[in-house]
């Protein structure tokens, strides 16, 4: 009984010891392998989770870059647009041509598809297609897409210099075909230009390379001038022919709104002698029957004695009202106002001022509206030169004409709209230039004038719809701020005030624009 009491005490003490070390095992094995391995394993995942997000921020940061580069097409149209623009390419070559003291003979417009193509030939080719046109250096245009003329000109016939016998041309040299895009349309402009000499040619060549617009020199041809026989030999000039490739995204509709612009001069409004179909006024009065005549004398009278004033200072109105010109430095277009809020809260952070232009597609951001080409130009510099491409253009504000000024308030509206362009180009200036200092104007007389412009507001708004009323409430709200502003900048020299001074110049002529469209529009 006693042996077997002690044999069960070695054998419990040998599971008991044997417990022991499995447990001591276990636990060496976890802590010297397992924990060891586990370790590892989280942090390879901690690892994989960081890189992660770091993939997904970088997308983000990707996607964003390419939406807003597929949106903001302002800068990419400059080198190749969505419409052909040959107006604006022949004012660039009319401008080159001034610039290095050379003469455009002839030039040969095509159009074609640049899948593949060859250079175009240099000999000018049929004009009866009607994509085609043939620009002398006379100045008369034909057939292209309907924009002004632009110098050199165009006419129908060959120019007869062109075929004279001392004239040998070398073969021209020619690069091989593109591979572009199916979409992608190109012009060709086959160039007959004469230059004094061989280095105004170079620089006829460089500058047309160096143009912002995509522009591809295909085939250059020219011969040397012939040696003098004698001391008092004129000398010739030398003439050379260029082909010259430009190109443009077809097909792309929705992007025409950030098409480049140029400036043209305005129609000199002579009329055509040739076309008969059109009387003049003294022809109109002449043919008149004598009843009519009769009958209207009356009406003449009474004009002369309670209407003419006021035909006169509606056409006074409408004449100043137009020459009225504002610029706007836009930063970006986008098909989504969230994208566009993302952008100006970009340009917030910097501390610029920002306006986004909500009404219609796309959204446009803009970073500054002056009164002042100078001082838009001197903006647009200014961003430029900190990494921020931005588009200065003429802000579009509709024309008006006589009839969209409701009989009697003539002299109302011009009081308005000129009071209130007073104050506008004082505020842009100071936003601009910091303060009053260069305007010479002191905040006083900026209040008077602000009691001036409120005061026509006021006066317009009791004649005017509630819509109307409504923006002229808006621009008087943007100027009232905007002296606030100025104020508060005078006394605290703070640029945050300019910021926001600069703002309320934004306000004041989007509702200005708002105003004049509604107008136009046939509100009353």
């Amino acid at each position: 009984m006693s042996f077997e009491l002690g044999l069960n005490k070695k054998t419990d003490l040998v599971l008991i010891v044997l417990v022991l070390l499995l447990a001591g095992f276990s636990v060496w094995f976890y802590t010297g392998k397992l924990k060891q391995v586990q370790d590892d394993i989280n942090r390879v995942q901690a690892e994989i989770v960081q890189e992660e997000q770091s993939i997904e921020t970088l997308s983000g940061e990707i996607k964003e870059r390419e939406q807003a580069l597929a949106q903001n097409t302002l800068f990419l149209q400059e080198k190749v647009p969505v419409a052909p623009l040959v107006d604006q390419f022949l004012l660039n070559l009319g401008r080159i041509q001034k610039e290095t003291d050379t003469f455009i003979l002839n030039i040969h417009i095509s159009h074609q598809d640049a899948d593949g193509l060859r250079p175009a030939p240099l000999e000018p080719q049929d004009t009866d297609g009607a994509a085609e046109g043939h620009i002398d250096g006379e100045g008369h245009t034909d057939g292209d897409d309907g924009q002004p003329d632009a110098v050199p000109q165009v006419d129908s016939g060959e120019n007869p210099g062109l075929e004279s016998p001392e004239l040998e041309l070398e073969p021209g040299y020619s690069q091989p075909p593109l591979d572009v895009p199916e979409n992608v349309k190109q012009v060709t402009y086959s160039l007959t230009v004469a230059a004094p000499d061989f280095g105004r040619l170079e620089q006829f060549v460089s500058q047309v390379e160096n143009l912002p617009r995509i522009t591809k020199v295909e085939a250059l041809s020219f011969a040397g001038l012939d040696e003098l026989s004698a001391a008092s030999a004129e000398e010739t000039s030398l003439t050379f022919r260029l082909d010259v490739a430009t190109f443009y995204v077809a097909e792309m509709d929705n992007l025409v709104a950030d098409l480049p612009q140029a400036e043209f001069l305005a129609p000199s409004g002579k009329e055509n002698p040739l076309f008969g179909g059109v009387l003049r006024s003294s022809d109109r009065e002449d043919t008149a029957p004598a009843a009519d005549k009769d009958s209207s004398a009356a009406d003449q009278d009474h004009a002369a004695v309670g209407g003419a004033d006021q035909a006169g200072d509606s056409s006074r109105f409408v004449q100043e009202i137009n020459d009225l010109t504002y610029y706007v430095l836009q930063a970006g277009a986008f098909d989504t106002l969230k994208r566009a809020q993302r952008a100006a809260e970009h340009f917030q952070v910097k501390g610029w001022p920002v306006f986004i232009q909500q009404e219609i597609l796309p959204y446009r951001v803009y970073i500054g509206m002056t009164a002042s080409f100078r001082d838009a130009l001197a903006l647009a510099e200014y961003y430029q030169a900190r990494g921020v491409e931005v588009y200065l253009r003429p802000f579009n504000i509709p024309p008006l004409a006589d009839r969209h000024v409701a009989e009697g308030e003539a002299e109302m509206w011009h009081r308005f709209v000129m009071a209130g362009d007073e104050l506008i180009r004082i505020y842009s200036q100071a936003a601009v230039h910091g303060g009053l200092a260069v305007s010479g104007e002191n905040v006083p007389d900026v209040q008077d004038k602000q009691h001036s412009f409120a005061a026509a507001a006021r006066a317009l708004s009791e004649k005017l719809d509630p819509h109307l009323a409504e923006l002229t409430g808006a621009m008087t709200a943007a100027t009232e701020q905007g002296l606030k502003h100025l104020d508060d900048y005078e006394k605290t020299g703070k640029r945050e005030h300019l910021v926001r001074l600069h703002e309320a110049v934004m306000r004041y002529l989007i509702a200005y624009e708002k105003l004049i469209s509604a107008l136009t529009s046939g509100s009353k």
